[in-house]
């Protein structure tokens, strides 16, 4: 259990049994997120990089969203071009990164990031997390506007 979790003058700071001390530069807001520490971290507020600490104040993973870069514990700098969009989960740690190959990159601290391709002729358009739900908009070969939703457990795209 995470308590007492402050972010202040680029120090973000939490207890969970003992004292925890982390320091990321331009951080302005932390959060817990399943046990995760979520980090954000930008100029006047706009988000530009997103950092996860376990709660044990082990470095996890960050994206870059200037430099479209990667990191996480288990592998080194990933450079991921041709991003839309990137939407960090809610119920969950990690990140969602839409390119433009038609491609969902889901990636989650400890684990092997997995990637999903749009169904044949589909195109995805952009995406967004609604009632803890990732929703990607999508247009069919007809132009036709048609809506997905992530399914974690068989990791597939399902219509909605």
């Amino acid at each position: 259990m995470i308590y007492n979790l402050r972010c202040s003058n680029d120090t973000i700071t939490w207890d969970n049994g003992e004292e925890h001390k982390v320091s990321l530069e331009e951080a302005f807001m932390a959060l817990e997120v399943n046990g995760y520490i979520q980090v954000c971290c930008g100029k006047n507020y706009n988000i530009s990089r997103v950092a996860y600490f376990s709660e044990d104040g082990r470095f996890k993973m960050s994206y870059d969203f200037d430099t479209k870069t990667l990191k996480s514990e288990t592998m080194n700098t990933t450079k991921v071009d041709n991003v839309l969009s990137v939407v960090p989960l809610n119920k969950e740690p990690g990140l969602i990164i839409l390119t433009d190959y038609n491609t969902l990159v889901m990636c989650l601290p400890g684990r092997r990031s997995v990637e999903l391709s749009a169904p044949y002729g589909i195109t995805m358009i952009m995406m967004d997390i609604e009632d803890d739900t990732v929703k990607v908009v999508c247009k069919d070969m007809f132009d036709k506007k048609v809506v997905y939703k992530y399914n974690p457990e068989t990791h597939k795209l399902e219509e909605i």
